[in-house]
């Protein structure tokens, strides 16, 4: 008999706030890691996650079962949509199934729980500056910026992925590896 400790930590790219009444749509890009105190990681099947009412989610690897070999690749996304119900702040609880392998011998479907904090506010107005869209996505991302305040003599843009503009309407810009662009 094989008892499997696990402790995994998972890199995840935290869920945008959602706002109650309005329609929610974003991708949420995660890394999952290789091994574990020793442990290779095989495959990694999400199973559920359980997000506030209204909400749903899909992987984008649906067509095989939400399987990932992060051996061959880290990198996986779900999207997360719908419209959430009532606003608060939410545990979301994610499971997977793990198979490993440690000192020759495979352990199959080792459950795994996580839990990530999921924000629903009431409506609120966006930035008066400008409108970036998207703002999460899985990488690369390609995201527009809309100017509201057109007219102006000088523009000064700075979109944090070694990019600037000093057009009045920016080009569209590429955000190649995930993380948080300030």
């Amino acid at each position: 008999m094989i008892i499997a400790t696990l402790n995994l930590v998972f890199t995840l790219i935290l869920f945008p706030t959602a706002y109650a009444g309005q329609a929610y749509n974003q991708d949420v890009t995660f890394v999952m890691p290789l091994d574990t105190m020793g442990a290779t990681i095989q495959n990694f099947e999400i199973i559920s996650v359980g997000l506030p009412v209204g909400l749903s989610w899909v992987c984008d690897n649906a067509a095989n079962g939400c399987n990932y070999n992060p051996q061959n690749n880290q990198y996986g996304c779900i999207n997360v949509y719908g419209t959430p119900l009532v606003y608060g702040q939410y545990d979301v609880e994610v499971s997977v199934l793990v198979d490993v392998t440690s000192s020759g011998q495979t352990i199959d479907n080792v459950p795994v729980v996580f839990d990530m904090d999921f924000t629903v506010d009431n409506a609120t107005v966006g930035n008066s500056g400008f409108i970036s869209s998207p703002y999460m996505g899985c990488y690369p991302l390609q995201v527009n910026f809309t100017n509201n305040n057109p007219g102006l003599l000088v523009y000064d843009w700075d979109f944090g992925n070694g990019q600037t503009s000093t057009l009045e309407n920016p080009p569209t810009q590429t955000y190649n590896l995930p993380g948080e662009y300030v």
